[in-house]
C-alpha cells in the first residue's frame, strides 16, 4: 500500500507540475483553469490524509485571476506552496486544518481570508503584499509564523488567534489597523516592525515569553488594555518590558509605562542564572567546588546596588516593592497594608497593657474598655506622629526599650506606606511635563 500511494504521488506531482508550467509566465490561472487546480488540491487532500506529504505542493509563481476559495473540511489539506504569487482578486480559506502555507513574495490585490483555520504546520508570507483587508480571526497556528518585511496596506486582523509557537513580524508595515486584540502568544517578535495606524493587543495574553519590539515605531494610538503579560524567567524578558516601558515614554502614556516598570522590574528579580554546575560535571568535587564559588560570588555582592545585576538586598527591596503597591501602580493596596499594620499593632498593644501607660482621663475611666482604648490611640499615635515617641508628656507612654523600638518599627512602617500610597496617587494622575 505504502509504494501504491508513492506512486500516486509522484504521479500527481507530475501533473501538478505539468499544469504549473502551463500558466507560470505566461497567462493567468483564468475562471475555467482554477477548478482543475482545486481538483487537484483535493486528489492531494486524499493521498495526504493516508500518508503525509513532506514536501508542500508547488504552485508558485502562478497569477489566478479568480478567487481563491478553499472551504471547511474534516481531512486535513497538506502543505502548500503560492510562493511569489499573484492573487487578483484574493484568497478565501475558512474553516481548514492544513499542514503548512508558504505565501513569501506574494502580492494578493482583494481580501485575504483565513478564518478559524488551524496551521499544523508553518505559515509563511515574508516579503508579500497584502493591499486588501487581511483577516485571520479565530485561527490556531501550532507551528511557527513568519511575515518578516511583509506590507500590510489595509487593515489586519490576527483577533482571538492562538499562536502555540514562534511569531516573527519583524521588519513588516502595518499601515492602518493592525488588530491582535484577544490572542495568546508564545513567543511574539515585532522587532524593527512599523505600525502606521491604531494597534491593539487589547485583551492579549503573552506567556511564557515576554513581546520583543526593539527598534519598532508604534503608533500613539496602540492599545494595551488588559492585555496579561506572563513572563518574567528568562534573560530577554526584563529587556523586552524596558523597550516596551520606552515606547510608552516616548508617547507619554504614563499609566502603560508605569506598567511596564514594573513588569521589567519582576523580570529582573525573578530572573536568575542557576547556581547547579553544568553538565556533565553533576557529580564529584568539582560540581561542589563550582557552587561554592558562585554562592561566595552571590554573597559578595550582598551590599552593592547594581542596575544589570541586582543584589540580595536590591532584589529584597524590589520584592517589598511590588507587594507593598505594585511598583506605585496600586493605589488602594499601601492603605489597606496600613489599615492592617494598625490593626495588628494595636492587638500587640493591647496584649500587653503593662508596658504602656497613660495620664489622660479620658483614657483612664472603664477597666474594660481602657486597654483597648489605649491599644488603639497608641497604635494611631505611632503611625500618625511618631515624633511623640521622644516628647516629654506624650499621650500614652511606653515602659520598656522593646516597647519603644516596636512602636518605632511601627512608625517607619506606617510611613513607608503612606508615602508609597501617595506616590501612587500622584503616578497615576500625574499630567506629565508641562
Amino acid at each position: 500500500m505504502p509504494q501504491d500511494i508513492t506512486a500516486l504521488k509522484t504521479t500527481l506531482a507530475k501533473e501538478i507540475e505539468e499544469r504549473r508550467q502551463t500558466f507560470a509566465g505566461r497567462k493567468s490561472v483564468d475562471v475555467g483553469d482554477l477548478p482543475g487546480f482545486l481538483d487537484l488540491i483535493e486528489r492531494a487532500r486524499q493521498l495526504h490524509a493516508v500518508e503525509p506529504y513532506a514536501e508542500a505542493i508547488n504552485l508558485d509563481n502562478l497569477q489566478f485571476v479568480r478567487q481563491v476559495v478553499l472551504e471547511s473540511s474534516e481531512s486535513t489539506l497538506p502543505p502548500i506552496s503560492f510562493r511569489s504569487c499573484t492573487f487578483s482578486t484574493g484568497v478565501k480559506f475558512t474553516g481548514l486544518t492544513i499542514a503548512g502555507l508558504c505565501m513569501d513574495g506574494s502580492h494578493l490585490y482583494m481580501e485575504a481570508v483565513f478564518e478559524r483555520c488551524i496551521f499544523s504546520g508553518e505559515l509563511t508570507g515574508s516579503s508579500a503584499n497584502f493591499y486588501g483587508l487581511s483577516n485571520f480571526t479565530e485561527c490556531v497556528f501550532k507551528a511557527n509564523v513568519r511575515f518578516l518585511a511583509t506590507q500590510f496596506r489595509n487593515e489586519v486582523h490576527f483577533v482571538r488567534c492562538d499562536f502555540q509557537k514562534f511569531a516573527y513580524f519583524d521588519d513588516t508595515r502595518f499601515h492602518i489597523l493592525a488588530d491582535f486584540s484577544f490572542s495568546r502568544f508564545f513567543n511574539a517578535r515585532f522587532n524593527n516592525a512599523t505600525f502606521s495606524d491604531t494597534t491593539s493587543f487589547t485583551g492579549a495574553i503573552f506567556a511564557p515569553w515576554a513581546p520583543r519590539f526593539h527598534g519598532t515605531s508604534l503608533h500613539h494610538d496602540t492599545s494595551f488594555a488588559g492585555a496579561s503579560f506572563q513572563a518574567y524567567e528568562h534573560e530577554q524578558d526584563w529587556r523586552a518590558y524596558r523597550t516596551l516601558k520606552q515606547k510608552m515614554a516616548e508617547v507619554k502614556a504614563q499609566e502603560e509605562e508605569s506598567f511596564f516598570f514594573a513588569a521589567e522590574q519582576r523580570a529582573r528579580r525573578k530572573f536568575r542564572l542557576p547556581l547547579t554546575p553544568l553538565p556533565p560535571d553533576y557529580i564529584g568535587l568539582g560540581a561542589i567546588q563550582q557552587i561554592l564559588v558562585r554562592s561566595r560570588k552571590s554573597l559578595s555582592t550582598l551590599h552593592q546596588d547594581t542596575v544589570v545585576a541586582p543584589s540580595v538586598v536590591n532584589s529584597a527591596m524590589s520584592l517589598l516593592y511590588d507587594y507593598a503597591s505594585s511598583y506605585g501602580q496600586n493605589i488602594a493596596r499601601p492603605f489597606l497594608w496600613w489599615t492592617l499594620q494598625l490593626t495588628v499593632f494595636a492587638y500587640i498593644y493591647w496584649a500587653t497593657p503593662h508596658l504602656v501607660s497613660t495620664a489622660a482621663p479620658w483614657l483612664s475611666a472603664g477597666e474594660t474598655i481602657r486597654p483597648i482604648l489605649t491599644a488603639v490611640v497608641l497604635s494611631i499615635q505611632n503611625s500618625l506622629n511618631p515624633l511623640s515617641l521622644f516628647a516629654r508628656d506624650p499621650l500614652i507612654t511606653v515602659r520598656s526599650f522593646s516597647m519603644f523600638l516596636l512602636s518605632m518599627a511601627q512608625a517607619i512602617t506606617s510611613l513607608s506606606l503612606i508615602t508609597l500610597g501617595l506616590l501612587a496617587i500622584r503616578r497615576r494622575f500625574h499630567k506629565g511635563s508641562e
